[in-house]
């Protein structure tokens, strides 16, 4: 009885690290699609096949599509906050008038 519920132990001890290293796996590799660097990596290759690039150009276009995405999701990060600003002083001002 005892051999018994030291394999079923194990065997759930088991299941559970499998189930939890998948989704932690499976979490990082979202995070990692949703990187600066991967996102250019992806527009580079498109351009590459396309334009038939040297590896200077490639280079040189990949710091400046990283420098892009960076920026683009600087802008819309200030453009969320402003907009939370806004909101907040509307709700204030509702409250100040009632």
């Amino acid at each position: 009885m005892f051999k018994m519920k030291n394999i079923f132990s194990l065997v759930v001890l088991a299941s559970f690290i499998l189930f939890s290293s998948q989704s932690i796996s499976a979490q990082s590799l979202k995070q990692n699609q949703d990187r600066p660097e991967v996102v250019a990596n992806n527009e580079l290759q498109i351009l590459t096949n396309e334009l038939d690039l040297n590896d200077i150009q490639r280079r040189t276009l990949f710091r400046a599509l990283v420098t892009k995405e960076v920026s683009f999701r600087k802008s819309e990060l200030d453009e969320n906050k402003a907009r939370w600003r806004l909101i907040k002083k509307r709700q204030m001002t509702i409250l100040i008038l009632k």
